[in-house]
C-alpha cells in the first residue's frame, strides 16, 4: 500500500513541475531588445522565424524598416558586441532548461502516481481474492 507521504511528494513534484514550465514559458515569451539597432522580439519567435542579426557595415550603416540608417557609435558597439542572437540565447537556454526540468519532474510525478495506484489496486484485488477463497483445512 502506498503511504501518504509518497502521495504528498507526488503532488508537490507535480506543482513544482507546473511552476517550472510556466516560468520557462514566460521567460521565452518576454521580448528582447537591442536599443537603437533592432527589436529582437520574443526569443521563441526570433528562433522559430529564423530572424537574422542586424549588423552594421564598416561605416556603421544598417537597414532598419527598409531605410538605411547610420548608427551612433554606442548603438554600433551594441550591435556588434551583443547582437540579438546572443541576447535571445541568454534567455532561451535557461527557459529551455526550466521547461525540460519541469517536464521531467512532471513525468516523474505521473509515474510515481501510476505505480502507487497500480499497487493499491493490486493489493485490493489480492485481498478480495483471498476473502473469496474457502479455507482449506489440513489434518
Amino acid at each position: 500500500m502506498t503511504s501518504q507521504p509518497v502521495w504528498r511528494a507526488t503532488g508537490i513534484l507535480g506543482w513544482i513541475a507546473v511552476v517550472l514550465i510556466t516560468v520557462g514559458a514566460v521567460i521565452v515569451l518576454v521580448p528582447v531588445r537591442n536599443p537603437g539597432v533592432q527589436q529582437c522580439g520574443a526569443p521563441l519567435t526570433f528562433l522559430v522565424s529564423g530572424q537574422l542579426d542586424r549588423l552594421p557595415d564598416a561605416t556603421g550603416r544598417v537597414l532598419i524598416d527598409n531605410r538605411v540608417v547610420t548608427l551612433s557609435p554606442a548603438a554600433r558597439h551594441r550591435a556588434v558586441d551583443s547582437p540579438c542572437s546572443e541576447r535571445v540565447e541568454r534567455r532561451a537556454i535557461p527557459a529551455g532548461v526550466l521547461v525540460v526540468l519541469g517536464s521531467v519532474m512532471g513525468l516523474t510525478a505521473v509515474a510515481i502516481g501510476t505505480v502507487g495506484a497500480w499497487r493499491r489496486a493490486s493489493a485490493r484485488i489480492t485481498a478480495e481474492h483471498q476473502e473469496d477463497r474457502p479455507e482449506v483445512q489440513t489434518t
